[in-house]
């Protein structure tokens, strides 16, 4: 299992306990996501600490995109260093950090990055499918996962084509039924991955910081809705991960 998508250092435990209790969950790899460059820079060195385990992203969140303008810096930071993905990044309507207009162009400019440096991107979207979905089919050469998906199944099909995935949190294990189950019965299984989001989304039952260990409970979660057994989906989605992660 790869958990593509979490936030190592927001979490109050000691990094080499997080890592001990995934790796005692079959956790095999962990995508240590930058919200921007500062944040970045401190996954890459956590990254650092554990080679061929944890790996670091770079990219600015769009609830920090107000008023940024830091974008040589940016580019010279994925010039220099070994990330693996331009992320996290994308649109929020909802908190609403800065006017559409300024997080859509500073999105498209990070899309352009990753099409200059050849790197998937990591995709933050909440409420925002309209100007989500005009973006993505803008970009289709770009690969791109649309991470805590929670949209519905006629938005994901809109935008999926094979550059195109779709990765799900410990939130998914709260619904029984509605539009998060819909999607991942329809969205074809080799463009799920899954994640933990940590040290937020806590799968049903966890208490305190959600981390990567946790990121078992979203697999068996799929496994029900899809109804094919773990084991086998487990190794789909790793293989999904690590190809889109160059791993």
């Amino acid at each position: 299992m790869i958990d593509t998508h979490a936030h190592l250092f927001y979490l109050k435990k000691q990094l080499k306990d997080v890592v001990a209790k995934a790796k005692k969950e079959g956790v095999t790899h962990i995508i240590n996501v930058g919200v921007n460059i500062d944040s970045a820079r401190q996954a890459l060195k956590q990254a650092q600490e554990y080679p061929g385990y944890i790996s670091a992203t770079i990219g600015v969140h769009p609830c920090d995109v107000a008023g940024f303008s830091g974008f040589k810096t940016l580019k010279k930071e994925l010039s220099t260093s070994n990330y693996v993905s331009v992320g996290e990044i994308g649109l929020d309507y909802y908190h609403m950090s800065a006017p559409k207009e300024e997080q859509i162009e500073c999105f498209k400019k990070q899309l352009d990055l990753a099409r200059e440096f050849n790197l998937p991107a990591i995709i933050h979207s909440r409420e925002s499918d309209d100007d989500m979905k005009l973006i993505l089919n803008e970009y289709q050469d770009v690969k791109k996962v649309l991470h805590c998906f929670s949209s519905s199944v006629d938005f994901a099909l809109s935008v999926l084509n094979k550059n195109t995935y779709f990765s799900f949190t410990g939130m998914i294990t709260f619904a029984k039924k509605g539009k998060v189950i819909n999607a991942i019965k329809q969205i074809p299984i080799d463009h799920i991955m899954i994640e933990t989001d940590c040290p937020y989304m806590n799968p049903i039952g966890i208490k305190g910081d959600n981390e990567p260990a946790n990121v078992s409970l979203v697999l068996d979660k799929i496994a029900a809705v899809k109804q094919i057994e773990k084991n086998k989906i487990g190794m789909i989605i790793e293989k999904t991960s690590r190809n889109f992660f160059a791993l």
